[in-house]
């Protein structure tokens, strides 16, 4: 139960946490995001067992985004960039992890909108479609994968 999920959780943050000010919350009405929602099993790196959850992505161009992942009623990670600034979140272990500059290219949800949006993903992850809105996000060297579909 809660433990494990904790655990799964913990994987997606690196210890270090810096606090600088909070991004603004996303409205998502405003014009110009592309919104995505389905349905994914999230497997984090080292062996751990995956998670299903609700998936949301959205992006608005390249200058911002937004990725969340929930288990109704929950929010199991939520991650965000614009501005010039990028910020993942953990509400359920209360963790967040932000910094200026481009989002980290070793986090599975800033991978997924650049891979969704068409953009090159970093060496280390691989996109691939399966047909149906599905397909598989995997981290080639950490063995982390996002696997799901998006509703048409």
């Amino acid at each position: 139960g809660g433990v494990m999920l904790g655990g799964l959780l913990a994987a997606l943050l690196g210890a270090g946490c810096r606090t600088p000010a909070p991004l603004p919350p996303v409205d998502l009405q405003r014009p110009g995001w592309t919104l995505r929602q389905g349905q994914a099993v999230w497997t984090p790196a080292g062996g751990k067992p995956g998670v299903a959850g609700e998936l949301l992505a959205a992006h608005r161009g390249e200058e911002a985004c937004f990725v969340q992942f929930s288990k109704p009623p929950f929010t199991l990670a939520s991650a965000q960039a614009q501005a010039g600034a990028w910020a993942v979140s953990l509400p359920l272990l209360r963790r967040r992890q932000q910094g200026q500059g481009p989002p980290p290219a070793r986090c599975v949800w800033f991978a997924l909108i650049e891979a969704t949006a068409g953009r090159k993903l970093s060496a280390d992850w691989r996109f691939e479609s399966r047909g149906a809105g599905g397909w598989l996000l995997e981290n080639v060297r950490s063995g982390e994968t996002l696997e799901g579909y998006f509703e048409p």
